[in-house]
């Protein structure tokens, strides 16, 4: 899956008779092409250090905050269109490389994965 809150934006707008929205819902096709545009940037955010044999914790914790820091809108948005069946998958994923990048609070690593092994049999059924 992605590289995938505690922090959840809301998208905001007027609708047709002058409503706001305030939160998207769930959206499998925005879903899926927002996991393809993070999975690409994360593989370009890593290569070099994933290359590098003298990359340290520090250096990869620096990149996971970078890459965290330069995507948040769609990490958000991510977290608002998930799949009422990974909804919560989803946020456990992206607490997680929040954490990792330093960025939020830690997130126990067997539910981390957990929640990757399910996303990641999800979007291969669906996306």
């Amino acid at each position: 899956m992605l590289v995938a809150s505690g922090l959840l934006a809301t998208g905001c707008g007027d609708d047709d008779n002058g409503e706001s929205d305030d939160v998207a819902g769930p959206d499998l096709e925005r879903y899926c092409q927002l996991t393809a545009e993070l999975n690409r940037a994360g593989e370009e955010a890593f290569q070099g250090l994933e290359k590098d044999p003298q990359a340290t914790e520090k250096d990869f914790e620096a990149a996971e905050k970078g890459f965290v820091e330069s995507h948040q809108a769609q990490l958000n948005e991510l977290e608002q269109v998930a799949p009422e069946e990974i909804s919560k998958d989803v946020e456990t994923l992206s607490n997680g490389l929040r954490a990792r990048a330093g960025l939020g609070p830690g997130v126990d690593e067997a539910e981390e994965g957990a929640a990757d092994k399910r996303v990641a049999g999800f979007e291969k059924q669906n996306c």
